[in-house]
C-alpha cells in the first residue's frame, strides 16, 4: 500500500528526529534526546536505523582536549 520510504518514516519519533535535524546543522544523540523528550537509547535506535537505510549521515566531531569524537547525524 505504501512505499517503503513512506513505512519506515512513518513513526512519530522518526519524523521527530528528521525534523529537528532539518532545522539544525547536525545535532549528536543527547541534543536530539533533550530536545525530543525521548531517552538516549531510544534516539540512538532510530538515528542507528536511518543511518542503515540512507535516509541520514553522520559526522564524527572530534572534542577539544581529551574525549571521544561526538557522532553528529546530518540530513
Amino acid at each position: 500500500m505504501f512505499p517503503a520510504a513512506l513505512t519506515d518514516l512513518s513513526k512519530t519519533h522518526v519524523l521527530g528526529i528528521i525534523g529537528a535535524l532539518k532545522t539544525s546543522n547536525g545535532l549528536s544523540i543527547p541534543e536530539l534526546a533533550s530536545e525530543l523528550d525521548l531517552s538516549y537509547m531510544g534516539v540512538k535506535k532510530h538515528c542507528v536505523k536511518l543511518v542503515d537505510l540512507g535516509y541520514l549521515k553522520t559526522w564524527r566531531l572530534p572534542k577539544t582536549g581529551v574525549g571521544r569524537p561526538q557522532m553528529v547525524y546530518l540530513l
